[in-house]
């Protein structure tokens, strides 16, 4: 199985999650907090680790191959999505689940490296999907992932687009960077702490580093323009 058998997979979740969409009727993310504890034992027990480094094993390089990365990029989005909920009166329980769980199963399956079938976000979102989760949450997870190629198509899918990748940005702490961001994007990160900071010359430079006008600005922006 290829590449190609990857994204046959994810479109038709998809397709499947937005049948189930159009039936739901709650603005909330359809999971308890017993739930979500279960969701993060599953997928990232403390102290997991998945290392690109030959060496990483052996040291504590400031790098993403961490669940404390990992831990705290999660925390960061939550936070962001609540914020931004609150700003566009949206339900912030889930826009704040849906950034908290978007990543969850990245490093127990990294899509990026080794097998590529059935790797982030496929795991988590047949997960939710079997916790009857809100659709809507898993659609937005799938479409934040870039290489599965999927439009945003909600306030939320954008939203936790440039917040995710707003997540990443701050956790890198490159000053040349963050100052391009928008005023709308600076203020959802106001009394939001970064607990891990990723090395960029042991880790490399992120996507989000090509462009946060296109990866953070413009997917918040567009949330603004878009109705509910």
């Amino acid at each position: 199985m290829n590449r190609k058998d990857h994204l046959t997979i994810a479109r038709e979740l998809h397709d499947e999650l937005s049948s189930r969409a159009k039936k739901y009727d709650s603005t909330m993310s359809g999971l308890s907090k017993g739930d979500i504890d279960q969701i993060r034992n599953h997928f990232m027990p403390l102290g997991l680790k998945n290392c690109k480094l030959e060496h990483c094993e052996k040291t504590s390089c400031p790098s993403r191959c961490s669940e404390g990365y990992w831990s705290d990029h999660g925390l960061i989005t939550k936070q962001l999505m609540e914020n931004f909920a609150n700003k566009l009166g949206e339900n912030a329980d889930l826009y704040g689940v849906t950034g908290l769980l978007h990543d969850i199963d990245y490093l127990k399956y990294p899509h990026d490296r080794g097998e590529y079938v059935g790797r982030h976000p496929i795991p988590l979102i047949k997960h939710l999907m079997r916790l009857n989760a809100n659709p809507n949450m898993a659609i937005a997870i799938f479409e934040h992932a870039p290489h599965l190629g999927l439009a945003n198509s909600s306030r939320l899918s954008l939203a936790l687009t440039g917040c995710e990748e707003l997540a990443t940005l701050m956790s890198f702490d490159n000053k040349e960077k963050l100052s391009q961001l928008s005023e709308l994007a600076h203020d959802l990160t106001q009394s939001i702490e970064v607990s891990y900071y990723v090395d960029e010359t042991i880790d490399g430079t992120p996507r989000v580093f090509n462009s946060p006008e296109k990866s953070i600005n413009s997917p918040l922006q567009r949330v603004l323009e878009t109705e509910k």
